[in-house]
Order: C-alpha cells, then structure tokens, then sequence
C-alpha cells in the first residue's frame, strides 16, 4: 500500500487513480451561517423527533463546542440546571465497546458553565429526551435498546447525519 503524510502530520492512503488524490477541506461557518442553522433547527424543533435531536445537538454544539464523542457521552446526570455548568467526564466510543469514562485528554474533563439564556434552550431539550425516553440515561437516547439489551446515546452516524441535512 502507499501511503502519504499529508500537510498537518496525518497518513492517508493513496488512491489507484491519481486523479482522486485531493485533500478535504473543511469548511468554517461564519457567525452569520451559524445563527441562520440555530434559527432553522429552533424554528423547526417541534415539526419532529429528528427535528428536535438536530436543534440539541447544535445548542449543546453552540454551546459547549465539545466532540461528538462527548456529546453522545452525556448523561442527563451530568447537567445541574440550578447552578448552571455541565460536567464533561467521558465520551462514548462505539469502537472500544461504550462509554468510558475518559475523554480525548486528561484535562477534556471538565466543568463548562453555561448562561440563563443557553439553559432555557437546553432545559428543553432535556425535557423532550426525558418525554422521548425516560427510561434511557443519556441525554441524546437511542431509538431503542441495543442488541446487547442496554441503553446507548444517538449514534455518530445518526449525528452526522442531522448536521449534514440542517
């Protein structure tokens, strides 16, 4: 196989055609394109399940700012609406068998307050997830039970792909 360091120290494989070697790049909302997404998924919240799960995932996004790993690691447990702040503590790593109780860092667990205004929008949506599935822990539930009989956060492939459509 060939392989090639790309300009930030990440390998990637080589195609067979040279033509489909390219670099993704990523693409930076401004705030402008961040608000309009906010105001879509707000506006829409209530139309669905899916519509309600897209406006949480970018609230806590817009929010917080964490990885999607910690996002599907968040138990309902972990917020304190009356002082306001969230405890990171670990992420959910579908890859390595759940949740584990570590993040990408040692110093990614963490505290992270929020404002009276961004807990009126996250108080919401825990009192959806909690009418959704008030039997499931997380603060993003799974449709339904996994196959091994326990409950699981949304999947990363559920996320990105409510991201993608707002």
């Amino acid at each position: 196989l060939n392989w090639k360091i790309g300009k930030h120290g990440s390998s990637y494989l080589l195609p067979d055609n040279d033509d489909e070697l390219y670099e993704k790049e990523t693409y930076v909302l401004t705030r402008e394109e961040a608000n309009k997404v906010l105001a879509y998924a707000e506006k829409h919240r209530h139309k669905s399940h899916d519509d309600a799960l897209t406006y949480g995932i970018f609230i806590i996004l817009a929010c917080f700012g964490i990885r999607p790993s910690e996002i599907q690691g968040l138990y309902r447990s972990n917020f304190n609406f009356i002082k306001r702040f969230v405890w990171i503590k670990g992420a959910y790593l579908g890859r390595e068998g759940g949740y584990r109780n570590r993040t990408k860092n040692d110093e990614s667990c963490r505290p992270l307050d929020f404002t009276k205004s961004q807990a009126d929008h996250i108080e919401w949506i825990n009192d959806y997830m909690l009418k959704y599935k008030k039997h499931n822990p997380y603060f993003f539930p799974a449709s339904r039970l996994g196959q091994d009989g326990q409950y699981h956060p949304v999947s990363q492939y559920k996320m990105g792909t409510l991201i993608y459509r707002a």
